[in-house]
């Protein structure tokens, strides 16, 4: 049993993701520390591969891809060496991860619907990923006005100029 909560001891209620994924693999590999760790190695995997196409991806270079994804590797120990726990945080970044580099990757109002579907899932595992909302929202608003034609000045034809539409100002 658990002592009542108090100044010291006070219990911390995340939401449902993890613990979502985390009971699915229990049903599979049984109740064990190294079965919720797998959700963390395995995000862990996705964070290096996410890293490395975000960096290779805006840089035109697949070798700063290689050093981003090596200075995590790298961080591992100065950081914590949190990668590997049967925690939340690995799984929130690579949800973030990934939805950055959806943003990035595409222009189209599908992969605005998947950067709202990752990001939706990185608050519902952790919260404190919906302090990135306003960049996605951003990024995709402007994807969302290329696709509109009510972004930028653009000329379709000669004599026809797509101005700012006044919702979006």
């Amino acid at each position: 049993f658990f002592p009542a909560p108090n100044a010291v001891l006070m219990a911390s209620v995340y939401p449902p993701i993890y613990p979502i994924l985390v009971a699915g693999l229990f049903n599979v590999f049984g109740p064990s520390y190294f079965t919720a760790r797998i959700v963390s190695l395995v995000s862990t995997f996705v964070i290096i591969g996410a890293l490395y196409l975000l960096v290779a991806r805006t840089n035109d270079s697949k070798y700063w891809g290689v050093v981003a994804a090596g200075l995590f590797l790298a961080a591992f120990r100065f950081t914590g060496a949190w990668y590997d726990l049967a925690r939340v945080d690995t799984l929130a970044l690579a949800l973030v991860l990934l939805a950055a580099y959806l943003a990035l990757r595409k222009g189209t109002l599908r992969s605005a619907g998947g950067v709202g579907a990752l990001i939706f899932c990185a608050v519902l595992t952790k919260q404190t990923t919906g302090l990135f909302i306003p960049a996605f929202i951003v990024e995709c608003r402007r994807c969302c006005l290329r696709h509109f034609g009510l972004g930028r000045l653009e000329h379709s034809s000669p004599k026809t100029k797509w101005k700012k539409h006044p919702i979006f100002d």
